[in-house]
């Protein structure tokens, strides 16, 4: 048992080494680094569990760590658990939407900002689509702004895919109007 998980141990604390760099980047190789975080370990558990039994007779000791280490895996594949739903359900990430919007009105030709929607799309995409209100101007020169919108979103809250639907002289629009069919415009 003990030279098994000796050998185990090896191979799997390579591994772990291996991957707990990139683990914070993909949820694909957190997986696949908790994975072998646990068989490690278990190797280390299952070592001294040999040695405590070998040398002490203490055999309740390795139900008592494979509990332990147990409990710390399931602790952190919930979290791994809650992103992929979060993930799969295109949720809105956690941003401030108030400072986002204020962050966007600095820019010089923006007037206002809304009809905001943010949502995850993957581990690295992060979509924004929104209705802003530029000063009357040639579209030519709204498009030099759309760079400036796209730097502050990704800069500052990480968006990387960014879609816009350009307004000019919306304030009075916004309201909906509702005519009955014997009312004339």
């Amino acid at each position: 048992m003990l030279i098994v998980a000796v050998i185990g141990l090896l191979a799997n604390l390579f591994s772990v080494l291996l991957l707990r760099r990139d683990a914070g980047e993909s949820l694909n190789i957190k997986s696949s680094y908790l994975h072998l975080l646990s068989d490690t370990l278990s190797s280390v558990s299952v070592i001294i569990g040999a040695l405590l039994i070998r040398y002490f007779e203490i055999y309740w000791v390795d139900p008592v760590i494979t509990l332990l280490i147990s409990v710390y895996i399931f602790f952190e594949a919930v979290h791994v658990v809650i992103k992929t739903v979060d993930i799969l359900m295109q949720s809105a990430p956690a941003i401030d939407y108030q400072r986002l919007e204020s962050d966007l009105k600095t820019i010089p030709g923006v007037k206002d900002v809304h009809h905001i929607h943010v949502w995850q799309y993957s581990e690295t995409k992060i979509v924004f689509d929104a209705h802003i209100d530029f000063e009357d101007q040639l579209l030519s020169e709204v498009e030099k702004i759309y760079p400036q919108i796209a730097k502050i979103l990704k800069e500052g809250y990480g968006i990387t895919h960014v879609t816009i639907q350009a307004e000019a002289k919306m304030d009075d629009r916004k309201k909906l109007i509702f005519l009955n069919k014997d009312e004339s415009c």
